[in-house]
């Protein structure tokens, strides 16, 4: 028994088409699957419908405002819906940054962050809005709520509180400079660990230097080398290199190579430290971050942050973390002493360096086990991983997964992209994922 389907489609002011699905139980249960159409997608015009949004947005809490009664529809909903509509927007751009970053996208994502922020200043900061929701967590109806509908409006008001709304105006206009600060320099920072990482290359004409790589991570070296009109082999920063290269290459000179060019990125050390240096990046967040914090009337970002979480004080962290520390030392020491052992005795290696570990421990697993990883490979292909996991899931929560093929597969923002759904016992569409296990260009990681 399937659900029934109806299709239709908008486009989010002119800025990027969306194509939403209604899904309809055999109990006349529904549930909506709205997707972007990537082809349609412009950076310049997302940022250009933020602003609008924005301002929207900024005419939406006035009006919230200057309402005396609220119910939990008109105050909460009301807000979450819109926040929908923004992530519809800003969500792709957000993601094409992280998954194919291109100069447009990366422009148009600085932009957004930098809007992004002042609008969440604004709304943190907006005394009516904020009295608004305490009048409704004083009135009747939140009396009547679930004890889940009452922790989001507990946690608004906390928002309110942990942005600022109590500060006098001077104060305000000086937390609102900090917010501002501190999206520019992580926007910086992820930047430069992204130019850094796709700055370094090493080519590689002897294949007898990559003895021991997996041969479809060396074609994978060879294709890229092509792709940059090279001869020979094209090693880069991409996770999947790197892990290679330090798990499995014989040649130690190049894992120490890999190893610290991967620890050196964006710093004084790696490419480009003139521009791409984090060191002085990191500090203005330390300092940033500090800075709120005692604007906000508590010591330091440790305390600031543990506001909305479990435990009650960064010393109540510490404690935690020693507790584990001394449970797990001996067995971490031990194990490490047989791995320098072993390394000694087997490899050759002494002492054991930073830029062995992973080979030492992939090797003394063979040793163990009688099986390498890439002896298993051939078992662990996407198609087999994808089946297994499915089949659990399966097992487990009774949920089906299945992939759309060809005509069916919705947008993708690159042709490996794969789309799957995930449907109940009776057939009726639960939700949908992407799944990227290639990289993207522009990208260190799949996603």
């Amino acid at each position: 028994m399937t659900d029934q389907l109806v299709r239709c489609h908008f486009t989010e002011r002119n800025m990027m088409k969306y194509d939403t699905e209604i899904h309809v139980g055999t109990d006349g249960t529904k549930s909506f699957l709205t997707l972007p159409d990537f082809s349609t997608f412009n950076p310049e015009a997302a940022v250009t419908e933020l602003e609008a949004l924005f301002t929207e947005g900024r005419n939406q809490a006035d009006v919230a405002a200057q309402t005396d009664v609220h119910t939990f529809a008109s105050l909460i909903e009301v807000a979450e819906e819109f926040g929908e509509r923004l992530q519809r927007v800003y969500g792709p751009l957000s993601h094409l940054d992280a998954a194919m970053q291109t100069t447009a996208v990366k422009k148009a994502h600085e932009k957004a962050v930098a809007l992004y922020a002042s609008f969440g200043s604004d709304m943190g900061m907006h005394k009516g809005l904020y009295l608004a929701h305490k009048r409704y967590q004083a009135g009747g109806e939140y009396k009547t709520l679930s004890e889940e509908q009452k922790k989001i409006v507990d946690d608004a008001i906390l928002d309110f509180e942990l942005s600022g709304v109590a500060l006098p105006e001077k104060e305000k206009r000086q937390l609102k400079k900090l917010d501002a600060k501190a999206a520019k320099r992580g926007a910086r920072f992820g930047n430069n660990l992204k130019a850094a990482m796709q700055l370094w290359k090493k080519y590689i004409t002897d294949e007898n230097q990559l003895s021991g790589i997996p041969v479809e991570i060396k074609e994978a070296m060879r294709e890229a080398a092509i792709r940059s009109r090279r001869k020979g082999y094209q090693l880069s920063l991409q996770s999947s290199i790197v892990f290679s290269v330090l798990s499995h290459a014989d040649n130690r000179h190049l894992r120490k190579e890999v190893f610290v060019a991967s620890a050196a990125k964006a710093s004084d050390i790696g490419p480009r430290p003139d521009k791409l240096d984090n060191r002085p990046v990191m500090n203005d967040i330390l300092r940033i971050e500090y800075a709120r914090a005692r604007l906000l009337g508590v010591n330091d970002y440790a305390e600031l942050s543990l506001r909305k979480k479990m435990a009650d004080s960064p010393a109540q962290v510490f404690v935690f973390l020693r507790e584990l520390a001394a449970k797990a030392h001996k067995r971490a020491h031990n194990d490490f002493e047989e791995l320098e052992e072993f390394a000694k005795k087997k490899l050759g290696i002494s002492p054991l360096l930073p830029w062995d570990i992973a080979y030492a421990c992939e090797k003394l697993k063979k040793e163990k086990c009688g099986v390498s990883e890439n002896e298993l490979r051939p078992y662990l292909t996407a198609t087999k991983v994808f089946a297994g996991l499915f089949g659990l899931v399966e097992r487990l929560y009774g949920l089906t997964i299945k992939e759309d093929i060809e005509v069916a597969k919705p947008s993708v923002w690159d042709p490996s992209v794969r789309f799957f759904r995930v449907y109940d016992k009776s057939g009726f569409l639960r939700a949908a994922f992407h799944s990227s296990i290639q990289r993207q260009r522009g990208s260190a990681h799949s996603r």
